[in-house]
């Protein structure tokens, strides 16, 4: 759904906004289904029964430990509200607030999505790239919420608002260049 399709009568590729809130639904579909996974099947999985390995939470691959379906599920309300974000950065209507109140929602699921990854200690193969990846776009939402943070201040009267705003953005530039570190290592 989020990838671009090339527009009647046009070279560009876009998104439609349709397929944007569809993503959204989606993902948040997948939230609540991975929340019943850990909440409902692996909290009644006895821990060591030793015959058949359904019914064996430690014999479970890595991936469906319960610390990694809880940081997989946290991470997609996490892109959910990125796709949000986005159509709020689009839209003329949204305001400010609107824009850093997203971007700090999804500063805190990419924190607690890396937090439970760290938990389950997924430092190794699929593990250490979803790390790495939850940790990257907490840098990017961070990034976000001072920019955001720093146009609101900005409109301020006070001759403080303005140095305040103006230490925001060194911020957000500063974590921009973190996030695009971890995206692109050998850059």
């Amino acid at each position: 759904m989020m990838i671009p399709k090339l527009q009647p009568g046009s070279d560009t590729r876009t998104v439609s906004a349709k397929c944007k809130r569809d993503s959204v639904d989606l993902l948040l579909k997948a939230s609540g289904f991975l929340d019943f996974c850990i909440t409902r099947i692996l909290a009644n999985m006895q821990p060591e029964i030793t015959y058949p390995i359904l019914c064996n939470r430690k014999r479970l691959p890595s991936d469906l430990q319960a610390e990694v379906l809880r940081a997989i599920s946290i991470q997609a309300l996490g892109q959910g509200t990125e796709i949000q974000l986005g159509l709020a950065v689009e839209s003329q209507k949204a305001s400010l607030s609107v824009k850093r109140r997203l971007a700090c929602q999804q500063l805190s699921y990419f924190s607690q999505a890396h937090g439970c990854l760290l938990e389950g200690e997924c430092g190794h193969g699929h593990g250490k790239k979803q790390l790495m990846f939850c940790k990257r776009k907490y840098l990017e939402a961070k990034e976000a919420a001072y920019y955001y943070h720093g146009l609101i201040i900005d409109k301020g009267n006070e001759p403080t608002c303005h140095v305040s705003a103006f230490c925001c953005f060194p911020a957000a530039q500063e974590l921009l260049s973190e996030s695009k570190k971890l995206a692109y290592p050998s850059a």
